[in-house]
């Protein structure tokens, strides 16, 4: 899964608003962000670094699904099932609002 700001302005090298994960253990997928707003995209055969590429990006985004980071909302105000800030498992993002 890639997940990145939706802020173009964001899709720089070395950025803290990009990642690239895979599933852990706990079928969840765990990614050190800043809070933000987000786009999350499941993908396979991805060159390695492709997803650095600002281009790249642009295209991915067209398949992406957007969300809010929920490091955004009060920490007694999270929804329940979440199992921690910036988790998601294999279904979608388990702690923001999905947006298609």
């Amino acid at each position: 899964m890639i997940v990145f700001a939706q802020d173009p302005a964001r899709w720089t090298v070395q950025t803290r608003y990009l990642a690239a994960v895979r599933p852990g253990p706990d079928d969840l997928f765990h990614a050190r962000l800043l809070p933000g707003d987000y786009y999350a995209v499941a993908m396979s055969d991805v060159e390695t670094g492709a997803w650095t590429d600002a281009e790249f990006l642009s295209h991915a985004r067209d398949r992406a699904t957007k969300f809010i980071d929920c490091r955004r909302r009060e920490e007694n105000h999270r929804p329940q099932g979440d199992a921690s800030p910036g988790a998601f498992d294999r279904g979608g993002p388990s702690c923001g609002r999905s947006h298609s």
